[in-house]
């Protein structure tokens, strides 16, 4: 393993690098690229061969390099995985093209090393440089790595470095240290949009939403919500949300109230979330005959078994089950014959074009009716308009929520009307 000195003396060579490469470019209007080529399979290969050999792999690579390259481009090692390449003097892109194409190919057969046919897998992060604007070596290599996670994280060959890209990672990474404060500090706050029954108007029915309220301004829930997915941060969205949501309708005067409440992926193969449910219905006193966990059935198809027996526990306590987004995903016939489901919620896509495409009516109109055939609720997302209203009530589906309805209301908003609504 090389020492902390040794890895920053590599650092520093390597800056000295590029900064030499473009600035000894002799056109104006002629690249450099820098890249970092990095064995994506190395702890594998070195595992097979002896120490001693493990030299001889990474030198062989280094040869091959050099071997297959311009006598101006050079390669320097970086780490034991690692590789800086720098190609100097590129009159245009299709120049970089044919030299990643080399060293993919040249990569890519077989070599032998202790008597062995070895196959090394890399991934390779791409900077083109405009010597015209160059931000510094140091922000080169930065963005070069930048590239090379890209193509680890999508496992592709290589990548090359996207300024846009990167401009909405640094909003996302923003935006994921601001919402951990927001957790911490209740910048978070549970929104209500209701739905509207058709059979019996006298119930309120309500979607239980997160809403963030940040710098003086909302957040989309389209900006924060993938990027709490993606790092887990969903998990504890959806138990504020849970008991937040439990503990006010509890409190409202409105005993006979409905909530649903969405259940992610992440959360649903959370082995704690049953117990996290059944301790906010019991510390709020909330009646689960009047609870509803929505999940896609995406979700619940990812494993099968385990969503078996998850909606066999939570509907023994009297929770409802609905599958969200219904028609977008595997629209199996069989988890509604095996699964306790009570309800389906269609997904706003096909709803919201309903009157102009006969397609989507089609669909809608058959999803009702298969519903019902099976004894189940129908709930219809993203109603707009007084005609989709009056099309779906003909079309007998059982409740209906979006903007026509409601808009998803603060609960100062639903305390008043709740009280209209009575």
């Amino acid at each position: 393993m090389m020492s902390s000195d040794a890895n920053e003396n590599l650092m520093m060579n390597s800056l000295e690098h590029i900064a030499r490469a473009v600035t000894s470019l002799t056109e104006e209007n002629h690249y450099c690229a820098i890249m970092v080529l990095r064995i994506a399979n190395f702890r594998k290969l070195f595992r097979m061969v002896s120490l001693e050999h493990q030299a001889e792999l990474s030198d062989h690579i280094m040869t091959t390099l050099n071997d297959k390259l311009r006598k101006k481009d050079k390669v320097y090692y970086l780490n034991r995985d690692e590789y800086l390449i720098v190609l100097p003097d590129l009159r245009d892109q299709s120049l970089l093209t044919l030299a990643v194409n080399k060293i993919n190919r040249v990569l890519g057969e077989k070599i032998h090393v202790q008597g062995m046919a070895l196959y090394v897998k890399t991934h390779l992060g791409i900077r083109l440089v405009d010597p015209n604007y160059f931000p510094g070596p140091e922000r080169v290599l930065q963005q070069t790595y930048s590239a090379l996670f890209d193509a680890e994280e999508n496992n592709c060959s290589t990548a090359h470095y996207d300024e846009q890209s990167s401009l909405t990672q640094l909003r996302n990474l923003d935006l994921e240290t601001s919402l951990r404060q927001a957790l911490e500090t209740n910048e978070l706050m549970v929104y209500y949009q209701p739905q509207y029954d058709f059979k019996e108007s006298g119930t309120l029915s309500v979607e239980a939403l997160s809403r963030w309220h940040h710098d003086g301004h909302n957040i989309a829930p389209a900006d924060y919500i993938p990027i709490a997915e993606e790092t887990g941060l969903i998990c504890e969205i959806t138990r504020f949300t849970v008991h937040n949501a439990l503990r006010y309708c509890s409190q409202l005067n409105n005993a006979s109230i409905q909530l649903s409440i969405n259940i992610s992926s992440r959360d649903f193969f959370d082995q704690d979330l049953f117990d996290f449910v059944k301790q906010a219905i019991e510390t709020w006193r909330f009646d689960p005959r009047n609870l509803t966990l929505e999940i896609t059935e995406s979700t619940m198809m990812q494993n099968a078994d385990h969503a078996q027996k998850a909606l066999e526990a939570f509907h023994d306590l009297g929770i409802h089950i609905a599958i969200d987004d219904f028609g977008t995903g595997y629209s199996s016939m069989a988890y509604l014959k095996h699964f306790p489901v009570d309800e389906l919620k269609i997904d706003q896509s096909f709803i919201r074009n309903m009157i102009n495409d006969k397609d989507d009516e089609m669909i809608v109109k058959a999803m009702i009716h298969l519903a019902h055939d099976f004894h189940l609720k129908v709930v219809a997302e993203g109603v707009e308009d007084a005609q989709t209203l009056q099309h779906l009530r003909r079309l007998e589906c059982d409740r209906v929520q979006g903007y026509f309805i409601a808009k998803p209301l603060s609960a100062d908003d639903l305390k008043n009307y709740s009280s209209q609504a009575k």
